[in-house]
């Protein structure tokens, strides 16, 4: 049983009835000499030294240790390894409120009592989640970062897609590596750390918050980290966060993690012959944007069959706004020479190589689509037409291809860098097909 606030003499007035202690001058009598009479901790896990003094030692009698049953603390290994002292362990407190035990030192019948209270958690919330679970993403917000959605709950989500009961806390984490296993995804062990920066080790501020399906509410966190491992196949997770009203989180978890791959974004179901014979071509120059002195071209090739084609290229430093370079061009998420940089969508725009599918509206787009992550695309100028020979794949682990030769006219745009608020000729996602 838990007593708290209760203040209790340390040792024992020999000329009372205290416990068992006698006015026999010649009996058996144990007393604690801690300074004080309540031993205060705080709500640290800890470990605590109760030290006595024993009168009239009996030969074959030992010191006994009584803590009412208190799961929060024990005897440690070596608590009686120093004479006239017992060590014991005291557990964390993830608990909003204090709380004490009255521990009682005995030597035969002679019996002395202390006092130990410890202090509530200093957290707003302190406790442990009931499961993991969470998405990967792939490589999405415009970035070459792997995005990891991770949840810390108190309850799995309903089979409709909601939170569940409870707290939830959602973590958007950016990482360099990718799942090794796709059928056991891992979030990668490292400690994220919020930030605005949309880099390796970062839980994006923007996209993390809590949910509190008590009070239909969501609030976003400010500051803080998160640590990952792993305990063989059990993942473990220690979050500590200040959320933005100063208050502060601490959850811990160990156990299995459930994660649901969604990085791949095609839509394909086949192959695709692409159809140059009605193609046309624009191709948006937009200099050295990516700041690695070579220059950019934003190629997109449209037919009439409302097939379209999307190449970002990082093309040879003797590109200009009047002409791409010849050359084969290797899809890759580099910004380097014959580069053709890999597909991603971020706030619903195609950045980077895409096949997509017009939607009958102005730059609008839709299913079959598909981020372009593997292949080549040849180009060779003959005059104004530019001969192209495409061999690439979408995303899926068994990858669909897009292939084709054909000639097409190309026309060019230069880009003002100034007066831009999305990329020019951007495709964006309207709707999608079943």
């Amino acid at each position: 049983m838990l007593l708290t606030g209760v203040s209790v003499i340390v040792g024992c007035d020999r000329n009372n009835d205290n416990g068992g202690n006698t006015t026999d001058p010649d009996a058996p009598f144990i007393t604690i000499t801690n300074e004080e009479s309540v031993i205060s901790l705080s709500p640290d896990e800890q470990s605590v030294d109760i030290t006595y003094q024993i009168e009239n030692p009996v030969a074959g009698t030992t010191v006994e240790v009584d803590l009412q049953d208190a799961a929060w603390i024990e005897l440690a290994d070596d608590a009686f390894a120093e004479e006239g002292t017992v060590t014991l362990n005291v557990l964390e407190n993830r608990e909003k409120e204090p709380r004490s035990v009255i521990v009682t030192l005995s030597y035969g019948e002679a019996k002395a009592y202390i006092n130990l209270i410890q202090e509530e958690s200093s957290y707003y919330v302190d406790k442990e989640a009931g499961c993991a679970y969470g998405f990967y993403m792939g490589k999405t917000m415009g970035t070459l970062q792997n995005v990891y959605y991770l949840y810390l709950a108190d309850n799995m989500q309903t089979p409709d897609g909601n939170y569940g009961d409870g707290l939830t806390y959602v973590m958007f984490l950016f990482s360099d590596f990718e799942p090794e296993d796709r059928t056991a995804i891992k979030v990668p062990a490292s400690t994220y750390v919020v930030s605005t920066m949309q880099r390796s080790g970062v839980m994006y501020l923007s996209f993390s918050s809590i949910i509190d399906m008590e009070d239909q509410s969501e609030t976003g966190i400010s500051s803080g980290k998160v640590t990952i491992g792993y305990e063989g196949d059990q993942m473990t997770a220690q979050l500590e966060i200040t959320d933005e009203n100063d208050n502060m989180h601490r959850v811990s978890y160990t156990g299995d993690l459930i994660m649901q791959d969604e990085s791949y974004l095609s839509t394909m179901t086949e192959n695709v012959e692409f159809d140059f014979t009605t193609a046309t071509a624009v191709a948006y120059f937009y200099g050295d944007v990516y700041n690695v002195g070579l220059p950019n071209y934003n190629i997109q090739i449209e037919n009439a069959a409302g097939q379209g084609l999307q190449f970002d290229l990082v093309a040879p430093a003797s590109g200009d706004s009047t002409f791409v370079p010849d050359g084969t061009y290797r899809i890759s998420d580099y910004t380097s020479e014959f580069a053709a940089l890999s597909g991603v969508l971020s706030g619903g725009n195609l950045y980077g190589s895409w096949f997509y599918t017009l939607a009958g509206e102005a730059d609008g787009v839709t299913d079959p689509m598909a981020p372009l992550m593997d292949g080549t695309v040849d180009i060779v100028k003959s005059g104004d037409d530019y001969t192209m020979t495409l061999d690439v794949a979408d995303d899926k682990p068994e990858p669909h291809r897009i292939t084709g030769t054909g000639t097409v006219r190309m026309s060019f745009e230069v880009v003002d860098l100034t007066q831009q608020t999305a990329p020019a000729g951007s495709k964006f996602k309207v709707s999608s097909g079943d």
